[in-house]
């Protein structure tokens, strides 16, 4: 099991994994879309395929097992 922390700060985001290790991301990616089921919507996810997330250095899978959790920084405006 890893841990991750995504940190949105302004429009920006990064992810940064448990031994401190950060990097902006490029683009996330929700696998989970069902086919057939209208998109957008937590409903129509399957939650057993992991989150891609792409930074400059690699795509990072982040599966059901995984902890993830997310931040704003409430100083930015």
């Amino acid at each position: 099991m890893k841990q991750y922390s995504i940190k949105f700060i302004g429009r920006n985001a990064y992810i940064s994994d448990s031994e401190g290790n950060s990097t902006p991301i490029l683009s996330i990616d929700f696998k989970s879309i069902l086919a057939h089921k209208p998109n957008g919507t937590t409903l129509d996810t399957d939650p057993s395929l992991p989150i891609v997330v792409t930074t400059q250095k690699e795509n990072i899978k982040i599966h059901p097992k995984d902890t993830l959790f997310f931040s704003l920084d409430k100083n930015d405006k």
